[in-house]
């Protein structure tokens, strides 16, 4: 599967790599990390959007929300 999209400040379809870094958010109260994952342009290095990215950080935010909302309740 080529990794394609298109890139404002190039103003054109490119590839594009993947890079994953250690995100923290809290949700009323509830302090958690989780995997986000970025598409660069490979030929300016700015992010670019894709929606399956997308799509996969919401499902990784939202799976490490739950996890960490039952680990505090299990504590209690």
């Amino acid at each position: 599967m080529t990794c394609v999209a298109f890139c404002n400040r190039c103003g054109k379809i490119v590839m594009y790599g993947k890079v994953a870094t250690e995100e923290w958010a809290t949700v009323k109260g509830t302090r958690f990390s989780f995997d986000e994952v970025s598409a660069r342009c490979l030929e300016c290095g700015e992010e670019v959007y894709v929606a399956t990215i997308n799509d996969w950080n919401v499902r990784a935010r939202e799976q490490a929300y739950f996890r960490a909302l039952e680990s505090s309740r299990t504590k209690k």
